[in-house]
């Protein structure tokens, strides 16, 4: 793990911008600074841990330590990237792990995500540890395991509400295979309140940004347009030109073949086609389920 994190560090710092960058790499670190609001829904988590970073790191200036708080992240998620591929694969060579864990580097999308100030890096390091949790749940021998989780779900929903909820499905099946109670159940939901709760430094820092920041969540009202997006929305779709679900799921298609390249897109479908059906028939749910 210590290897990948190094790698992956090293590689951000000499590809990380000087500065801010193209899309909200100013927005994030300028907010992030003065502990304000960036855009819907607010990215609180983000902010504290960028704000962490400016603060602590005595490199560059605070555009650059803003850049270089994502690529942090990302040597973080690698390094629990090459530990999810060692729990599925116990046997395999860990070298082959290790090599396997970089692989995301080589690819666009991901790989900017480590230069520039955004929250997606920050969100891939607590994706691929929400996966590692849902493992040890799954297990049912780890009684910890299950607020864990929870809490990791309400820390990373502070941090992209979206990307979040894409991962429910996934720790459902593992509650599943656990056969977990509701006393579980219960502690799991405080502490995912506990983890949610992050959402209270929007109101609380609302004021705080003076002209660096977005809206003003003082009221319950304004605090839920934040959190749910509803104002951002609006702010890059008009309701007059909303794109319909099809032309939303093309876009995404061709952002993926032009990053990736058109074989990757085919292996993935290859993937997907054989693998999936196999791992079924060999009950392999946990292989499936973390693809």
């Amino acid at each position: 793990m210590a290897a990948v994190f190094a790698l992956t560090c090293a590689w951000s710092i000499w590809h990380c911008a000087p500065g801010p960058l193209w899309y909200d790499t100013a927005e994030f670190g300028a907010t992030s600074w003065r502990l304000s609001l960036s855009h819907p829904p607010g990215h609180p988590l983000h902010a504290l841990t960028t704000h962490s970073v400016q603060q602590l790191v005595p490199l560059g200036d605070l555009g650059f330590r803003a850049n270089l708080t994502s690529g942090l992240c990302l040597g973080l998620a690698l390094a629990l990237f090459f530990r999810l591929l060692c729990v599925l694969a116990p046997q395999g060579p860990r070298l082959a792990a290790a090599a396997f864990a970089l692989v995301p580097l080589a690819l666009s999308p991901i790989a900017e995500q480590g230069i520039r100030a955004e929250v997606y890096a920050l969100q891939i390091l607590l994706s691929v540890w929400l996966c590692l949790l849902c493992l040890r749940v799954s297990e049912g021998d780890d009684a910890r395991a299950l607020p864990s989780l929870a809490l990791l779900f309400g820390l990373a929903g502070a941090n992209h509400s979206y990307i979040a909820v894409g991962f429910v499905p996934l720790a459902l099946v593992a509650m599943w295979y656990a056969r977990v109670n509701i006393r579980q159940i219960m502690a799991a939901m405080a502490a995912g309140i506990l983890g949610l709760s992050t959402y209270l430094y929007l109101p609380l820092r609302a004021s705080a940004g003076l002209d660096v920041g977005w809206g003003q969540p003082d009221t319950l009202t304004a605090f839920w347009r934040t959190i749910s997006g509803q104002d951002w929305s609006a702010n890059l779709i008009p309701s007059s030109n909303a794109e319909s679900v099809f032309e939303n799921l093309a876009l995404v298609l061709g952002y993926i073949k032009d990053h990736l390249g058109l074989g990757f897109v085919i292996a993935a479908v290859l993937i997907v086609g054989w693998g999936v059906p196999s791992w079924i028939k060999g009950r392999r749910w946990r292989i499936m389920a973390t693809l």
